[in-house]
């Protein structure tokens, strides 16, 4: 692996572009917000206490 690494180019800004909290832009953040709402957060939080409910009953 580390052959490799030093054999090959470093891959391009556009290749790592929004891969880490550091490369994503504005227009990521807000294609990203703009992919959920009130509703999904809402049911992920029911999922959440159902699960820590079932972590309680069988918890002994």
């Amino acid at each position: 692996m580390v052959v490799v690494s030093y054999a090959t180019a470093p891959p391009s800004t556009e290749q790592l572009a929004g891969l880490t909290y550091g490369t994503v832009t504005a227009e990521d953040r807000a294609q990203s917000r703009g992919s959920w709402n009130r509703r999904d957060v809402i049911g992920s939080g029911v999922v959440l206490l159902l699960i820590l409910a079932a972590y309680l009953y069988f918890r002994g």
